[in-house]
């Protein structure tokens, strides 16, 4: 069950971080719901980046590893380990986005927090395996 939860949490992931790459890509403003205007201010911040590389690009590497990982029952010691680093790094890096988008822009992403639920939720599925 727990299996089938987390390449769904994955594919929600994958949808949302690969919306924001085809708006950037098109150089259209992201469309968030009407009650959270804030995306773009959000997504377009200084906090957007890490080396360079767009949170939602490393966003989308990370779903897909986790679903490849999860979805072909990889199970070596080693992977698993990975995983599971990364699964907290995900988990951590989205909390810290989440407070930056509270104390310093003072405006919230609706799919980022979409997406800090989604590492959330797989932090607590894959950790508690």
């Amino acid at each position: 069950m727990s299996r089938v939860l987390i390449i769904i949490l994955c594919l929600l992931g994958l949808a949302i971080t690969g919306y924001i790459i085809f708006a950037h890509s098109r150089n259209r403003p992201v469309v968030c719901p009407s009650f959270s205007k804030s995306c773009n201010i959000v997504l377009d911040s200084k906090w957007s980046r890490v080396f360079g590389v767009k949170n939602e690009i490393t966003g989308f590497l990370y779903y897909v590893f986790v679903f490849t990982v999860t979805g072909l029952s990889l199970t070596s010691d080693n992977l698993i380990f990975v995983l599971k680093g990364l699964v907290i790094l995900a988990f951590l890096f989205s909390a810290y986005l989440t407070v930056i988008q509270s104390k310093k822009l003072k405006h919230f992403c609706f799919y980022c927090i979409c997406t800090a639920i989604i590492n959330l939720l797989l932090f607590l599925i894959i950790m508690l395996r």
